[in-house]
C-alpha cells in the first residue's frame, strides 16, 4: 500500500482519483461526489454493478444541507442523536448537483458522518466523498490498511487510520412520507431510531 497524508489524500481526491480511507466501521474506497471519473473508477475497482448506489461520507451537517436543502427539525433531531456514527440516511438530491453516476440511476443518495476524526479532517478539506466498503464485491470489507493492500495492491493510496472497529455495517434509513423507513439494520436498531 502507499500510505498517504491528509494533504496527499486531498490532492488525489481533488484530481478525480480514489483512495482508501478509514471509517468507524470498515475501510472505504472514496472519490469526490462531484467526480464522475473517480466514481467510475470505484465501480470498476470493486467490480460493482452501477445500479447499486454508493454512500456519501460528509464532515458535518453543512455538507448535507448543500446537497439536499433544508430539513424538518424532527429529521435534524434524529440525525443529531446518531451523528457522527454508523447511521446512513437517504435523501433526494436536486438534479444537476452531482454527476448522474453518483446516484446510480436514481435521485437519492445516502449520507453519513463517520465517527472517525482522521477521515472527518479529510472531509473538511474535500467535501463529500462517495465511499463504499474497501473490498471487491462479494468479499469481506477491509478492516486494516494491510487488508486494503491485499485487495488492491501495494500502489493503492491509503489514508491509514489503524484498525477499524468492525464489520457490522451502518444502519440505513430513508426519510419518506414524514417518517423513517428502515432499509438495513446495522449497529443502530429501529427501536433506537424511533425512541
Amino acid at each position: 500500500m502507499t500510505k498517504v497524508s491528509i494533504d496527499q489524500a486531498y490532492t488525489v481526491i481533488a484530481s478525480g482519483g480514489i483512495i482508501a480511507l478509514p471509517t468507524d466501521t470498515v475501510y472505504g474506497v472514496g472519490a469526490s461526489i462531484h467526480s464522475a471519473e473517480g466514481i467510475e473508477a470505484i465501480y470498476h475497482l470493486k467490480n460493482r454493478c452501477k445500479s447499486k448506489p454508493l454512500i456519501a461520507l460528509i464532515a458535518d451537517f453543512s455538507d448535507l444541507y448543500n446537497l439536499v436543502g433544508d430539513l424538518p427539525s424532527s429529521v435534524v433531531a434524529t440525525l443529531e442523536k446518531f451523528w457522527p456514527g454508523a447511521l446512513t440516511t437517504i435523501f433526494p438530491i436536486a438534479s444537476g448537483l452531482v454527476p448522474e453516476i453518483a446516484l446510480a440511476g436514481g435521485d437519492c443518495c445516502g449520507f453519513r458522518i463517520p465517527d472517525h476524526e482522521l477521515t472527518r479532517e479529510l472531509l473538511r478539506k474535500t467535501g463529500p466523498i462517495l465511499a463504499p466498503s474497501a473490498n471487491p464485491s462479494s468479499m469481506d470489507p477491509a478492516l486494516t490498511a494491510d487488508e486494503v493492500e491485499e485487495y488492491f495492491g501495494a500502489d493503492f493510496p491509503v489514508l491509514d487510520g489503524g484498525r477499524c472497529k468492525g464489520a457490522v455495517p451502518s444502519t440505513i434509513i430513508k426519510y419518506h412520507n414524514e417518517s423513517w423507513e428502515l432499509l438495513r439494520e446495522g449497529t443502530i436498531s429501529a427501536e433506537d431510531i424511533n425512541a
